[in-house]
């Protein structure tokens, strides 16, 4: 089977349905960089084959069946396992808002403000003694 033109072409007999097995159970990668547009081929391909909707329908019934067989109960004490052991795990801080600092700036901000009001007292208080020195001196 080729992809040409975003179409899936059978290159010999029988290789129209290469993709189906893959197809039914998503295995087929939607982003991948190998080839990016083997999903989107094969979907346009199976919206004009007959063959492949129906091997692709039956090869999904029959994925679903082995799944049903196949579950098992998880063992009775996982639940006791898990709970016992998470209070050894240390949770992960809060993320942050999109677009916000995370609290990383606020130390900054806090010491900008300090240094300006320090700077407004000192130029008050020696405006106040200048000019106190000055009408004293005249």
């Amino acid at each position: 089977m080729a992809v040409e033109d975003g179409v899936v072409r059978r290159t010999d007999p029988g290789a129209g349905h290469a993709l189906a097995g893959a197809y039914a159970v998503d295995a087929i990668a939607t982003h991948d960089a190998g080839d990016a547009s083997a999903r989107g081929a094969f979907e346009r391909h199976l919206a004009r084959c007959p063959d492949c909707r129906d091997e692709v329908a039956g090869l999904r019934e029959a994925a679903g069946l082995l799944a049903a067989t196949c579950t098992t109960a998880p063992p009775p004490a996982l639940r006791s396992e898990v709970l016992a052991q998470i209070r050894h795990v240390r949770p992960l801080p809060p993320l942050a808002e999109p677009g916000s600092d995370g609290g990383r700036r606020r130390p900054l901000r806090a010491a900008a403000v300090v240094v300006l009001a320090v700077a407004l007292v000192v130029t008050l208080v020696l405006g106040l003694v200048l000019g106190l020195d000055v009408a004293g001196s005249g």
